[in-house]
Parts: C-alpha cells; sequence; structure tokens
C-alpha cells in the first residue's frame, strides 16, 4: 500500500508579525516623542536650563515655590548678589552675614550679636542695623522675602509666647516691621514664619549656642524683577 504524502510544513509562517510590531511601536513612540516637543513652552524650558545650573552656583526653581507664570531673571539675581555682596561686608573684608544657597533661593544668617534676648522679641540695634542695610537692597528687588524666626531649647512661656513657636513668630513679625515701615519693603513681598527651637545652629548646652539660636534668617527668593529707580537713586 502506498504511503501518504504528509502535507508540507510551512514553519514561522506567521514571523513577519513580529517585525510589523516592531515597526508600528516605533512609530507610535516617535510621534508622541515629537508632540511632547511641540507642546513644551517657555516655562518647561526655564525650569530645565535652571536644573542643569544646579551644583554649580544657579538657582533651582522649585515649584511649589513659584507659581508656573512667574520666571526667574537671572540677570537679575547676579545683581542682586553683587549687591549683597557689597553691603554684607565689613571693613576687614569679611562677611558680616552668612549667605547659604537653598532649592528656592538662599537664606540670610546674621552674627551672634543680632541676636535676641531671653524671652524677648525686641531688635536688638545690631540687627536691626544689618536689617537696614539688607533691607535697602532688597526694597529694589520685587523677591519674596521670608523672615523666618527662631528660639533656643531652654525657652520659657512668657504672657505674649506660649511655646518657642510663638515666639518664633513674634521675632520674624518685629523684623519684618523694620524691613516693611524702615526699609520700603513691599508688604506683599514680606512673609514671616516660625521654626521655633526645631532648627538650631549651635548647641543649646551652653549659653552662646543659646544666644546664637535667639535669630532670625531671611530666605530670598528670587522670582521677580528689579524695580525702576527713584529720582533720588538716579541722581546719585
Amino acid at each position: 500500500m502506498a504511503r501518504k504524502k504528509k502535507p508540507e510544513e510551512h514553519g514561522h509562517s506567521e514571523s513577519w508579525l513580529v517585525s510589523y510590531c516592531d515597526m508600528i511601536s516605533l512609530l507610535v513612540t516617535f510621534f508622541l516623542m515629537m508632540m511632547t516637543f511641540s507642546t513644551k513652552d517657555k516655562y518647561d524650558l526655564k525650569e530645565a536650563s535652571l536644573g542643569l545650573l544646579h551644583g554649580r552656583g544657579g538657582i533651582w526653581k522649585n515649584p511649589t515655590a513659584f507659581p508656573t507664570q512667574n520666571e526667574i531673571d537671572l540677570l537679575q539675581v547676579e545683581m542682586f548678589a553683587k549687591e549683597i555682596t557689597a553691603v554684607t561686608r565689613d571693613p576687614d573684608d569679611d562677611q558680616s552675614i552668612s549667605l547659604k544657597s537653598v532649592t528656592d533661593g538662599f537664606t540670610m544668617s546674621f552674627p551672634v550679636d543680632c541676636s535676641f534676648r531671653p524671652g524677648s522679641d525686641q531688635v536688638q540695634p545690631a540687627l536691626r542695623e544689618h536689617l537696614h542695610r539688607v533691607g535697602r537692597v532688597l526694597a529694589r528687588y520685587e523677591f519674596t522675602v521670608v523672615v523666618e524666626g527662631f528660639a533656643d531649647t531652654y525657652f520659657k512661656p512668657t504672657p505674649f509666647h506660649s511655646d518657642s513657636v510663638a515666639m518664633g513668630l513674634g521675632r520674624a513679625r518685629e523684623a519684618a516691621y523694620v524691613l516693611l515701615e524702615e526699609c520700603g519693603v513691599q508688604p506683599e513681598r514680606l512673609q514671616v514664619s516660625s521654626v521655633g527651637a526645631l532648627r538650631p545652629r549651635a548647641d543649646n548646652a551652653n549659653a552662646l549656642g543659646r544666644q546664637s539660636n535667639r535669630r532670625v534668617e531671611l530666605r530670598v527668593l528670587p522670582s521677580g524683577k528689579r524695580k525702576s529707580a527713584t529720582a533720588g537713586e538716579q541722581e546719585r
């Protein structure tokens, strides 16, 4: 009896589908990338460029601190930095005010002789003098300024301040009044906050450390532009 021939097997008959699916995936990815690039606005590009500067002296724009409609003018930041550096140097060419970079700008810390007395929110003469020097520069820019108040861990409640947070807020408020009423910083650009005793800059175990912790600091968020010079400034 004759043997029946087996039907021919067509191996890998559907292999073309794999290549076809790969090609479709690549095309979809390409069009998605093109669509993404076409919808990038100026804020996104500014955000990226500032991110590249992070770690090299640039300002890192924090989306939680800067609304999307605001932009950082790097030229104004550079001008401001030069002015602040000039007014914060003492006759010995040392920095009397400590400047420190943070994620959304930078902070200014004042010397120990600018600290507050125990249980008091009264601005001392040394601090007032430094606030005047810095405030005159801040008044010429539309930057946001946050005055942060601090206390030491040995704080005792007073009739006006029930805890260290309240004391820190009182100190920040009194320092803000100096910037507002004596230096011309605009009220819409000025904010106050309190850290209390949670972020000491020195050891609370000794008197000098506690004095150093009874302080205020300025956090500057460079999200605006410089004001035009007044007539008196132009004459100078």
